[in-house]
């Protein structure tokens, strides 16, 4: 299985690199995994967790599942 922070860094390159999605922050960087523990916290942020990754047995390959929860985080009454 390929270790969850590898996967996490993955998705935050891909997210980084949709610009729609970047349009709607200040920077890519605003874009960070679930668990950082920064200082400078700036509205919108993008923030991804991933979940327990577990093996699917049904594919002969080395083959998993992982869940991943995207948050978006604003100062605004609703992160629509």
């Amino acid at each position: 299985m390929i270790p969850n922070d590898r996967v996490q860094a993955a998705m935050i390159t891909k997210f980084k690199s949709m610009a729609s999605l970047v349009a709607l922050l200040q920077k890519a960087a605003d874009i960070k995994e679930n668990q950082w523990q920064g200082r400078d916290f700036v509205y919108p942020a993008v923030r991804v967790k991933l979940g327990t990754q577990t093996p699917i047995v049904a594919y002969p390959c080395s083959s998993s599942f992982v869940p991943m929860t995207v948050q978006v985080h604003s100062e605004d009454a609703s992160s629509k």
